[in-house]
């Protein structure tokens, strides 16, 4: 995983910098209420890309072990149980998908 930190700016300013070790500078926050929280969330956004991208992934797997599932069951009755699961992760699914999008966006 890529690892970010939070310093301070070495300047008189008492900005906010956000940086890979031994990197260049990703972004320089001015101090505000919200200043320290914003830089934080800054600085864990690449772990939580790796993250999605790997929970997207389990994500994929739970839908097609519930598609086999209910391919393999032939109970009437399960049926709009196993769609009812299906659409639930379906939906986790496009959400992540477009976080990620949002994420690698240029």
């Amino acid at each position: 995983m890529i690892r970010w930190f939070i310093s301070r700016n070495n300047q008189n300013t008492k900005n906010l910098l956000v940086k890979p070790l031994n990197g260049q500078v990703v972004c320089e926050i001015e101090p505000t209420a919200e200043a320290e929280t914003n830089a934080r969330l800054i600085a864990a956004a690449p772990d939580l890309l790796v993250l999605a991208e790997q929970y997207l992934s389990d994500v994929q797997h739970q839908i097609k072990y519930i598609e086999q599932n209910r391919d393999n069951d032939v109970t009437v009755d399960t049926y709009d149980n196993y769609q009812d699961q299906i659409d639930h992760w379906f939906a986790i699914k496009v959400d992540i998908e477009n976080v990620i999008a949002k994420a690698k966006e240029i």
